[in-house]
């Protein structure tokens, strides 16, 4: 597997709230070789957006993931790239609200 393939299925892996062990996995990544182009594939989430997504979900990963942020725009992930769909959304209790 390709390691923006496994970085996507790792940031999956967060989202659904598998402990800590996918940011284990990121850590060993090569991020030098990931393609930062890549959106999600079902969602056309950025790499980062997805982080934001897990973090909201989850607060309580907020320690262990704001230096794997802070190392995923180091070798290359845009703060400035846009969803594949323009906006993202975070459902809580049937509200969602929407980035554009």
């Amino acid at each position: 597997m390709e390691q923006t393939e496994l970085l996507w299925a790792l940031l999956d892996a967060g989202l659904k709230g598998n402990g800590l062990e996918w940011i284990d996995g990121i850590k060993k990544l090569n991020l030098h070789s990931v393609d930062w182009s890549k959106r999600h594939v079902a969602d056309g989430y950025t790499v980062l957006v997805q982080c934001v997504n897990i973090l909201l979900r989850d607060p309580s990963v907020e320690r262990a993931l704001f230096p794997i942020i802070q190392k995923l725009i180091g070798h290359g992930a845009s703060v400035s790239q846009k969803c594949a769909t323009g906006e993202w959304g975070f459902s809580t209790d049937g509200v969602t609200d929407k980035i554009t």
